[in-house]
């Protein structure tokens, strides 16, 4: 960061004229996901002139962002004005220079004169970089009074400039949801069941744990802390422990019953401090007052097709189960392929009694995202002793994570991947995330694209993994969660082996804001489907964990235009 100016610049050019638009709360205006105003995420309002930003608010260790809209004069006469902060900051008045800080020192502070009500035009720029907390309070005094915050409600914006800023909003009014028009989207019969929901609680993340199941037994694993709202991040207190959690349907996910895992994920610490924020950075269940201990290396002799066999992934380590998950064996090691770091999560094809595929990821320095991961391909032929790393799935620039894979023929496998771009879109510079499918004919050695399958947000929440499942009928079934309005869950089928995809299905779109998704899918033995995630609703705020069983719409043409492999 060397030579950057890091911190605050408020910038308030004198208008003297009166708005004739509405007015609307707060300052509008881009925020960026890194630290130097290049890489776009969307809009973003800054409500107020008095805030705090640190760790929990999901932004992340490097963001910058500007806001703009108008100051209502206090007062007819001169106004003195201030900045506080942690970094740097500069306030400036038609031109004018009124008040600076740079690095927490304060340099100077200015007068303005102003008209009492009149509105004056405002920009606030701001930069962030490292892991430190960090603070903007902008103040301003007059004749008879002491310095005090400027107020928000003397803030306010147009709907013009949050069109000209692309704003996207990050919740929805019970208002909003009753107002869409769901003739233009294609539903499904889908009824929603309870899985895991505590009052106090966050529940999240299925799709960084994973799901088991055997025939309409179904086991899902997800996280549980405490409940703390952030609208731009993850409402959990990262500061709390955060707990690996099992949930148990016996009847296909109509009814559940939650588990305390038996020897899986206690080997780590539960708090993450000042790390940046992605989900899967939450850490498991934990003794707290022991370190992490070194992982066991697996023996092998691994039976992968036991009948009530299961198997966790999670970092660099992995535990199987022979009872249905009433316990677990491990953790043992993953090698590191010679890689920096792994970053896996639980994905896996079974191939025969001593062999199974591992779908993993690794970090990647030449990966063009702010979270650089990278998917690959690994094999085991000796029950878990060793493993190959076959292929990288995907080769191009893009972050490419938390594959869910299917196997369509003997060496035929599809998966599914979170994709994320820090880089140029319609000539703008700004953050993408979507859901790409790669495919290989030779178990895994050579991978290929084959499709795009969806957008997951407006570039604003870092996206969705995909969970996904071969449907006894051949098609391919992908869920995924879409974090920006309406904020929901939504499906999309195929009949080419991952080839096109049909239209998108809206399984609810009732989520009050993008905390939510990260979804694994299932297919019961009636043939109906079951998605399970975590969701936030107005009459449910706290993040529970819900399981929808659906019905896939009938095929299309039944089979003629799907492509099976030989």
């Amino acid at each position: 960061m060397q030579g950057r100016l890091l911190g605050i610049v408020i910038a308030i050019c004198l208008a003297g004229t009166t708005v004739a638009e509405e007015e609307l709360p707060g300052l509008v205006g881009p925020y960026y996901g890194n630290a130097d105003l290049t890489v776009l995420n969307g809009g973003a309002i800054l409500e107020s002139l008095n805030v705090a930003w640190d760790a929990n608010t999901g932004r992340g260790m490097e963001w910058s962002g500007w806001w703009e809209g108008c100051v209502r004069g206090p007062v007819t006469g001169t106004v003195h004005f201030g900045i506080e902060s942690a970094k740097s900051a500069l306030i400036e008045i038609d031109g004018v220079k009124v008040g600076e800080v740079r690095n927490g020192r304060v340099l100077s502070g200015g007068d303005v004169s102003m008209v009492k009500d009149r509105r004056y035009p405002v920009r606030v720029t701001y930069w962030h970089t490292g892991g430190t907390a960090s603070f903007l309070r902008a103040t301003w005094s007059w004749e008879g009074t002491a310095a005090h915050a400027v107020p928000a409600a003397f803030l306010t914006h147009t709907a013009a400039q949050e069109e000209e800023h692309e704003y996207v909003p990050l919740t929805s009014t019970r208002e909003q949801i009753a107002a869409l028009d769901r003739s233009r989207f294609a539903t499904v019969d889908a009824r929603h069941f309870t899985v895991f929901r505590e009052p106090g609680r966050f529940a999240g993340w299925p799709a960084n744990r994973g799901i088991w199941q055997w025939g309409d037994e179904i086991l899902v694993a997800f996280s549980v802390g405490e409940y703390k709202e952030f609208l731009e991040g993850h409402s959990v207190d990262h500061e709390k422990p955060i707990y690996l959690t099992l949930a148990r349907s016996r009847d296909g996910g109509k009814t559940w019953s939650v588990e305390e895992p038996v020897n899986l994920g206690k080997q780590r610490n539960a708090t993450t401090g000042g790390m940046a924020r992605d989900e899967f950075l939450t850490p498991e269940p934990v003794n707290l007052d022991k370190k992490r201990k070194a992982t066991a290396q697996c023996p092998g002799g691994i039976d992968f097709e036991h009948p009530d066999f299961g198997l966790y992934v999670n970092r660099d380590e992995f535990s199987v189960t022979y009872d249905r998950g009433a316990s677990w064996e491990g953790p043992y090691a993953l090698p590191n392929f010679g890689l920096e770091e792994l970053t896996a999560r639980t994905d896996y094809i079974v191939d025969g009694p001593r062999s199974c595929w591992l779908f993993l990821s690794a970090k990647d320095a030449t990966v063009q995202s702010g979270l650089a991961d990278r998917a690959f391909c690994a094999k085991t032929t000796d029950g878990g002793q060793t493993f190959e790393l076959l292929s990288w799935i995907s080769t191009d620039a893009y972050r490419s994570v938390m594959p869910a894979t299917a196997r369509c023929a003997e060496n035929h496998l599809v998966t599914a991947l979170r994709r994320r771009v820090d880089g140029v879109v319609d000539s703008k510079k700004r953050v993408s995330n979507w859901i790409d499918v790669f495919e290989s004919m030779d178990g895994g050695r050579e991978w290929r694209f084959l499709s795009k399958v969806a957008d997951t947000d407006a570039g604003r929440r870092n996206g969705n993994p995909p969970s996904m499942v071969r449907l006894r009928d051949g098609r391919l079934c992908v869920a995924y969660g879409y974090r920006a309005f309406p904020f929901g869950m939504r499906a999309k089928l195929s009949e080419d082996n991952g080839g096109t995809w049909g239209e998108e299905i809206h399984l609810r779109d009732d989520a009050r804001m993008g905390d939510i998704g990260y979804s694994r899918t299932v297919q019961r033995m009636d043939g109906k489907v079951v998605t399970v995630y975590y969701y936030t609703t107005h009459d449910a705020p706290e993040q529970h964990i819900v399981a929808t069983v659906w019905e896939p719409p009938a095929p299309s043409s039944r089979g003629e235009s799907r492509r099976i492999a030989e």
